[in-house]
């Protein structure tokens, strides 16, 4: 890769969303497509050199809307008995560390913010979607889902 600055035009998504990634659900699929969509503009800026006070805002609405997705995720599996909720919430919990962790960086004026930070959420997100996701969502299926799944 050239050591260039790409354009916004010529950079592609780190996080492209597919459909592969669906669950079904209609305000969670919408909240994940938003956390993507936030990881990207987040890609970009690191890539075009955004400076510190630019790429804050962008951290903290990451981090804003990945706690209520999470949080609105946590009260349904909560509601619902979910077997797993400990670890989801374990899982969820790694990311907003990483997420405040990279704002810590921002806010301490580091000089670089490392690309590795958006692969990261990426493939977080990614992994975590198709993995743990998909089986709540086929939990609250088999168990009455009577509110999760929004169409």
């Amino acid at each position: 890769m050239s050591s260039a600055l790409a354009s916004p035009s010529t950079l592609a998504p780190i996080a492209p969303w597919s459909d592969d990634y669906l669950t079904g659900d209609w305000l969670i699929d919408s909240q994940h497509q938003n956390l993507f969509r936030l990881v990207n503009q987040l890609h970009a800026s690191i890539h075009q050199g955004i400076p510190h006070p630019g790429v804050k805002p962008q951290l903290e609405e990451l981090l804003r809307c990945t706690l209520e997705h999470f949080t609105m995720e946590e009260d349904r599996m909560a509601a619902q008995n979910y077997p797993h909720l400990e670890s989801h919430c374990k899982r969820h919990g790694a990311l907003v560390e990483r997420i405040q962790l990279a704002l810590r960086k921002v806010m301490e004026d580091e000089t670089v913010i490392p690309v590795d930070v958006s692969q990261c959420l990426s493939e977080w997100m990614i992994h975590h979607i198709k993995g743990e996701d998909q089986r709540m969502i086929e939990f609250f299926r088999a168990h009455n889902s009577e509110g999760p799944i929004a169409h």
